[in-house]
This record gives C-alpha cells, sequence and structure tokens, in this order.
C-alpha cells in the first residue's frame, strides 16, 4: 500500500475493513466490552467461527457457535461447541443463555426486530447483549461511495472489489440498517434492554446493554 493511499482517510477507513477479518482484530474488539471471563456466552450468527477463535485465545472456555449456514459451520474446528439453527427461531430454551454476542449479523438479516425478540427470549433476565453493527456516519458513506463507484478500478490495488460485490448482493438490506441504526437505541429500550454503552468507534457501532431483570445465574 502506497504510503499516500495508507494515510489518507479511504485509506485508514479501508485498513479497519481489512483487519476486522484478522484474529488480533477480533480479539482487540471483544476486549472493548470486558466481558467477565466465566459467562456461558453465545455467539450468534458466529459464521466461520473466527470470533469463537478470538474468544478462545482470550480465555473464555464457555463459548456455543450457533449459525443457519452449514457450509459455514463445517469450516470450524470440531473442538468448539456449535448448533446448526435459524437465527430467529434458535430453538434454545427460553431463559437459557447468559452473554449473546452479535457481531455484523444484524444489518444482512430481514428482520432484524425479530431476531432481537429471539434473543430476547433465550437470555436470562439480566443477561447481556453484545453487539457489533456498521455504523452510520460519513467515514463509512464515503467508503461505500468509494468502494460502488465506477472508479473502483483505479483503488483495485488498496479496495478489496469483493467488498463491492458483497454489498451490491446484500445492498438493500445494508442501507434500510444505516437508515435506521439511529433509531436502533430506542428499538433496544423498547424491547426491555438498558443501554451500557453505545459508541461508535471509526466503522462500527458498539453496543452493551442487559435485558431488565436480576441474573439469579450470575455469580
Amino acid at each position: 500500500m502506497q504510503p499516500e493511499f495508507e494515510n489518507s482517510f479511504v485509506g485508514k477507513s479501508y485498513q479497519y475493513l481489512t483487519k476486522r477479518t484478522s484474529l488480533k482484530e477480533r480479539e482487540r474488539r471483544i476486549k472493548i466490552f470486558k466481558i467477565p471471563i466465566d459467562r456461558i456466552i453465545l455467539d450468534y450468527g458466529c459464521g466461520n467461527g473466527l470470533d469463537l477463535l478470538a474468544f478462545e485465545k482470550l480465555g473464555y472456555m464457555n463459548v456455543i457457535g450457533l449459525d443457519r449456514s452449514g457450509h459455514l459451520l463445517s469450516h470450524i474446528n470440531n473442538r468448539f461447541n456449535i448448533i446448526q439453527a435459524d437465527v430467529y427461531n434458535t430453538g434454545l430454551k427460553t431463559e437459557s443463555v447468559e452473554v449473546v454476542f452479535v457481531n455484523s449479523v444484524l444489518h444482512h438479516l430481514e428482520y432484524p426486530q425479530t431476531a432481537l425478540m429471539e434473543i430476547k427470549r433465550i437470555l436470562v433476565p439480566g443477561g447481556e447483549l453484545y453487539l457489533i453493527e456498521p455504523a452510520n456516519n460519513m467515514r463509512r458513506k464515503f467508503l461505500d461511495w468509494v468502494t460502488l463507484s465506477t472508479f473502483v478500478p483505479r483503488f483495485s490495488a488498496f479496495i478489496d472489489i469483493r467488498r463491492a460485490g458483497l454489498l451490491k448482493d446484500d445492498y438493500q438490506l445494508y442501507r434500510r440498517w444505516l437508515e435506521s441504526e439511529s433509531k436502533f437505541r430506542t428499538l433496544l429500550k423498547s424491547l426491555g434492554f438498558e443501554i451500557k454503552m453505545y459508541r461508535k468507534k471509526k466503522l462500527s457501532l458498539f453496543v452493551k446493554s442487559a435485558l431488565s431483570g436480576f441474573n439469579f445465574y450470575r455469580r
């Protein structure tokens, strides 16, 4: 990467996106939340298990991965506890999970509110929900414009063309998420979640919340 591009607004934004797929970056993002090490955690929409690896590296021993894609789950080492299930209907018992971790899942869903209602159902009273989703800010808008514009080939050495394809495939859901992101705090509160942290950091939104009620499972 050329120094002048690397230090530019677009360059720094793109570096942030590409680092997201590295194990160390996943560890760093998890650390932001300071999740107690002894919690039973559900990685909701775990995909190919990169966050499961990150949790393991950080010393978390009670993490379960859930995803609807058998193909993605097939890439996960069998030492991990994984469940193939739909995110709208996990099949898990009501009030059976202490912590739900969601990393870049809701903005891919047709019905994110339905997913949140399912999360609420499976969380114990006082259970915690940790979310990382795209933030609607000028940095992201500008990078999306660069990625999707006709002059992307000029930046092909710097901007991953695969991102343009992914954005186009999922563009309507992605845009709908960004347009409604400002109302997300209100949505969580309406579902009974108390916001503990709501922070925009570069291109991402980090949310820590707890379901109303006392958690008898906490030690």
